[in-house]
């Protein structure tokens, strides 16, 4: 999920990542930032939550 600061919320990586490319953004990174430990079956799994997305601008 992505909130910009006009309120406009967008949902999926998908969608994201057509959003920025359509503005000229190019996707250089895309690495966990937070997450999530759960219960398994006699030990805790760890999964990834919250992604950070890395883009630029072309020169």
């Amino acid at each position: 999920m992505l909130q910009y600061a006009d309120g406009t919320i967008i949902v999926g990586l998908q969608a994201i990542l057509e959003a920025y490319g359509s503005d000229g953004w190019e996707l250089v990174g895309l690495n966990p930032d937070g997450y999530q430990a759960y219960p398994g079956f006699g030990r805790w799994d760890l999964e990834p939550r919250i992604y950070r997305a890395t883009f630029k601008q072309p020169a």
